[in-house]
């Protein structure tokens, strides 16, 4: 082979070793993070916070019941729910209604009025706050479940911590076909890259699933001014806003009570909108770690496809290219374990090894399709 080519593998090598020696060793930190965020302990207190608990519905009539059943059997009753409405066009409000005459907490239902170029969660979650009572607003999702101690959970942390924004866990649940397990192992990843990232002091993931947060801190950074129009990022654009003026104050709750649990997408399509619209957000972050995070990330994994090419087609160099894909697997093994452990998902280790053969490679398309702009949820067309 003529020499030149030859410099242009090793350079090649060279440029993907030190991508992946720099990620095995942040996995290694994460893994070591997560192991140092210490499980929450309920601690009974007398002052007590009256949570705001706000969801936005739409066309949930099949899933709104059953977080519905189990708000109401939460062991803090100091909450008041307030539903808002969609544009649900099936009988969610026709259900939410009947179990209004029987809830053992305060239920407020509102229509939303939002305006057509914004977004339809952050305007509906902030016709919520203009009307909520209490001190602390925690947001979630009509297709969610919560154990009974979720809301007693957060509130004993908000007491023992004082902090302005708590993050706590969300994992899947009911999953049945190799897809949905997968997807369970790799939305893992995401919840403990957000949690050691709050650990270390420069948050970059939240989700809106299982969010709380000071009422006052939301309108102390202007709520979700600047982010209105686009129609994801109501979680991830106001915890860099509350992070910004509130450094060290930005927590993320680790307790098995607080964990919420809600279905992983059934259908690929499905799938395929719900990632490009998280990806969408990443055009928009101005928190510059989140940023560089983001850019690192897809480095990786455009990196970790362009191994299995030099393994598959540069003969010379393939025992190099496999112990650095090696390397990858067995860092990434060991975080995906301890994650899917503490979030009671231990029958999903098996499926790491599947995952993360189709991981990186989804990464980069859905990277690009991100860029783009434009997709569909829950029935509409958003940007």
């Amino acid at each position: 082979m003529p020499e030149q080519f030859q410099n242009l593998e090793l350079l090649f090598l060279l440029g993907l070793s030190i991508i992946m020696v720099i990620y095995c060793i942040a996995t290694i930190a994460l893994t070591i993070g997560w192991q140092r965020i210490q499980p929450f302990e309920f601690v009974s207190r007398t002052e007590t916070a009256l949570i705001s608990l706000i969801v936005p519905v739409r066309n949930e009539e099949k899933n709104l019941p059953n977080l519905l059943a189990d708000l109401q059997v939460q062991s803090n009753q100091n909450f008041e729910l307030i539903l808002v409405n969609d544009n649900s066009t099936d009988k969610t409000m026709e259900l939410a209604e009947q179990f209004k005459e029987t809830a053992k907490f305060p239920i407020t239902i509102l229509h939303s009025n939002r305006s057509q170029n914004s977004s339809p969660k952050k305007s509906a979650i902030s016709q919520g706050i203009a009307v909520a009572k209490g001190k602390l607003i925690t947001t979630t999702d009509g297709d969610c479940r919560v154990g009974k101690h979720w809301l007693r959970d957060i509130h004993s942390f908000y007491q023992a911590e004082k902090p302005k924004l708590i993050s706590a866990g969300v994992t899947f649940q009911n999953e049945e076909s190799w897809f949905e397990k997968i997807q369970t192992v790799e939305f893992m990843s995401l919840i403990g890259a957000g949690a050691v990232s709050m650990y270390l002091g420069s948050p970059n993931m939240c989700n809106g699933a299982n969010l709380t947060y000071e009422k006052s801190a939301f309108e102390a950074v202007g709520g979700f001014s600047g982010s209105e129009k686009l129609a994801s990022g109501d979680d991830e654009f106001l915890m860099h806003k509350i992070f910004k003026t509130f450094p060290l104050h930005v927590k993320f709750l680790k307790s098995e009570g607080s964990i919420v649990r809600t279905n992983a997408q059934t259908k690929f399509y499905d799938f395929y909108q719900q990632r490009k619209r998280w990806a969408s957000k990443w055009n928009h972050y101005e928190n510059f770690s989140a940023v560089v995070t983001a850019l690192f990330v897809y480095a990786v994994h455009l990196a970790s496809v362009l191994l299995w090419v030099g393994f598959c087609f540069f003969s010379s160099w393939r025992v190099e290219f496999g112990l650095l894909i090696a390397a990858k697997i067995v860092c990434e093994f060991f975080y995906l374990r301890a994650i899917l452990l503490s979030h009671q998902q231990a029958d999903k280790i098996k499926w790491i090894p599947i995952t993360q053969i189709f991981h990186s490679a989804y990464v980069v398309l859905i990277g690009l399709f991100g860029k783009l702009g434009g997709y569909s949820w829950k029935g509409r067309k958003l940007k």
